[in-house]
Order: C-alpha cells, then sequence, then structure tokens
C-alpha cells in the first residue's frame, strides 16, 4: 500500500513512508468492517467519523448496525443515564461468549490497546464465569486469574489464578497453555 501512494500515485514527494504508515494505522484502527460474508468472499471496511470516535466495552450500551446502503445506525441497547460515556463493542456480538484472554488479546492485535473495562478487570467477569477453568484438584471449583493479586497486564494475564473452593493455584501460563491462548 506504501508503494502504490508513494510510486504509482506518484505521491512519494509529498508524504514520507512513515506518514503513510501513520495514516493507514489510524485508518486501520478507526474503521469498521461493513460487509463481511463468506458466500462472496468480500470484505468492505469503511471509515465512520462519529462511530470512530466511540469508545470500547466489553459491556457496550450501545449496538452499530449497517444498513443496506452500508450507513451506520447505533442505537442504545439500554438505558443509558445522563452523563455517561456512550461505548460500543469493536468486536462482532459473538466474542461476548469469549473469555477476557481471548477478547484482549484480539483487541491488542486489531486496535492496539488493551480492554480495562468492567468486565475485563472483573477475575468473575461480572459473574458470568466465562474464563474461568474447573479445578484440577478438587473437580468441583473454578480457578480465576488474579486473585493473588499478581498481575502482568491485567485480569487473565494473572501470574497466578486461584480455586474459589479449594484454595488450589494455577499458573497463569499453564492456564493458557490449557485454553490454548498463548
Amino acid at each position: 500500500m506504501v508503494d502504490f501512494i508513494r510510486v504509482t500515485c506518484r505521491l512519494g514527494r509529498d508524504f514520507s513512508e512513515e506518514e503513510v504508515h501513520h495514516v493507514l494505522g489510524i485508518l486501520s484502527v478507526n474503521s469498521f468492517v461493513v460487509h463481511d460474508t463468506d458466500e462472496d468472499n468480500m470484505d468492505l471496511i469503511g471509515l465512520y467519523p462519529w462511530t470512530s470516535l466511540m469508545s470500547h466495552s466489553c459491556v457496550p450500551n450501545t449496538r452499530i448496525a449497517t444498513s443496506e446502503d452500508f450507513g451506520y445506525v447505533c442505537q442504545a441497547a439500554t438505558r443509558i443515564p445522563e452523563g455517561a460515556e456512550i461505548v460500543t463493542s469493536y468486536h462482532h456480538y459473538h466474542y461476548q461468549f469469549y473469555g477476557t484472554l481471548y477478547r484482549r488479546r484480539d483487541l491488542r492485535a486489531t486496535w492496539s490497546f488493551t480492554c480495562a473495562c468492567r468486565r475485563c478487570r472483573d477475575p468473575t467477569e461480572l459473574g458470568t464465569l466465562v474464563s474461568a477453568v474447573r479445578c484440577e484438584r478438587c473437580r468441583v471449583g473454578h480457578c480465576l486469574p488474579g486473585r493473588d493479586g499478581e498481575e502482568v497486564g491485567g485480569v487473565g494475564e494473572a501470574q497466578e489464578w486461584c480455586c474459589g473452593s479449594c484454595g488450589a493455584r494455577a499458573s497463569g501460563q499453564g492456564v493458557r497453555e490449557k485454553v490454548g491462548d498463548n
């Protein structure tokens, strides 16, 4: 893309390689998928200035839908108190069924940030236990991240996970390997 802009379009004198990379990065992290289907093997990505200003949350208070003319419609998904931040999820809806490790990894890779929403900060994921793993020692309890207070990069990336029933500890690396997230 850099060569296309600088060489093919003959804009090399106007824009350095670093400037082109910078602008492409801004476009990449602020754009949204407006059409993605397997049937026609075509993904369309659009930049929507107002939508790109909204922050991400794994507990969004809005939902965004693409209309047939590729416009974006933002609707409240819950009651939004006056003065509250209007947030959306940058992920497709099915990502809500994945745990913090998976969601955060995807957000870092795609949008270059680590989510710090209330769900990602809570080891129980707001009581859903989506990231919990069955305790290998007692086979009854659930091990959760960060209960030891030793956090590397936030909940889900804790050095130790702890069972809420028997207190057994598991290494964060071991849990990440077990769930295939390393």
